[in-house]
């Protein structure tokens, strides 16, 4: 195992104790990778896998610069389900794979320039072998994320003009078609800490100016999506420092295998609106249910099949759908 390759992925509120079983499963020979970013309040909720994961704490590195705001830039982190799933629709803050750029100093200071970004939804295949050729097959100076298409009405110029004063050394420009990226992957492979500072400098001021001029998606709750600030700094690094700039499918398929697959996960993301389009095609029922061992008992076949139908190998039970991926 290489130390100095990581899978960065963020958690907070009582839920993500359920996933952490779901991960603790299906992937148990990978959890020296991961590192699970928190904040210190949630931290004593996870106390059943405190000898399982690594964790780090965000007000560690989180400071003035680095921020956006206490307003919208924070975990939602009620202490338990019941609080968690009645108040997170009206919770106003951005829970999203952009809170982790704050982990960078951390990196940084650790040496660390090639690792992942994702959610507690993506589950790896269970093999360390695998995992490391991954990392192994990603060259220096490389950034990379599910690609969507191009769509070049997404990059906002004015939100890197705002900043470019900030940078006399790169041109905030990017005049290519601008690839859009699913959110559940952001891969880095900086040649050097100079270029990885460089970068997160860039990226929080840009999500400063994304949320004070509402540039922003809201999707269902009143949660703040910005994913697009990442994928678009990505690509211009790639016009500007001759970065490399990739689809992850590039490096996640070994050999026509996934290292690992990513699908919403119901159970516990009930309150939100794309829950429609599941309950349409699977027969999901969410009516009346507050947590997530009830909506579980009210669709175990439902949810059985949908993991089936998605690719995973399934076991369900009353209290947890563990999923994970077969090896072969």
């Amino acid at each position: 195992m290489n130390k100095k390759n990581k899978i960065v992925i963020p958690v907070a509120g009582a839920p993500v104790r359920y996933r952490l079983e779901i991960m603790k499963k299906a992937f148990p020979d990978l959890l020296d990778y991961i590192i699970l970013f928190t904040t210190k309040t949630s931290y004593p909720m996870y106390k059943d896998y405190h000898n399982d994961f690594k964790f780090v704490f965000i007000e560690d590195y989180q400071d003035e610069f680095s921020k956006s705001s206490d307003e919208f830039e924070r975990f939602p982190e009620f202490e338990t389900e019941e609080e968690y799933f009645k108040k997170i629709a009206g919770f106003k803050g951005a829970f999203s794979l952009d809170i982790s750029r704050f982990i960078f100093p951390y990196l940084m200071e650790n040496n660390i320039y090639n690792f992942i970004i994702t959610e507690t939804d993506f589950i790896f295949k269970n093999d360390i072998e695998m995992l490391e050729k991954v990392f192994n097959s990603v060259p220096e100076g490389t950034l990379y994320a599910p690609w969507m298409g191009d769509d070049i009405f997404s990059n906002n110029p004015k939100l890197w003009t705002n900043i470019q004063h900030l940078f006399p050394d790169i041109k905030l420009e990017y005049d290519e078609p601008i690839r859009m990226c699913d959110g559940f992957l952001r891969g880095f492979h900086f040649r050097n800490k100079e270029d990885m500072y460089l970068f997160y400098k860039i990226y929080c001021e840009a999500m400063k100016d994304a949320i004070k001029d509402d540039k922003i998606n809201k999707i269902g709750t009143k949660l703040y999506y910005v994913d697009y600030v990442v994928h678009i700094l990505m690509q211009i690094f790639k016009k500007q420092k001759n970065y490399n700039w990739e689809t992850c499918y590039k490096f996640t398929l070994i050999g026509g295998q996934k290292v690992g697959h990513h699908v919403c996960r119901p159970e516990d993301t009930f309150y939100h609106s794309r829950v429609s389009t599941w309950e349409e095609k699977y027969k999901l029922d969410r009516n009346n249910v507050t947590s997530i061992e009830e909506y579980i008992k009210k669709n175990k076949e439902q949810l059985d099949y949908y993991y089936r139908d998605h690719g995973y190998v399934v076991e369900a039970t009353d209290t947890h759908i563990f999923t994970s991926l077969q090896n072969y």
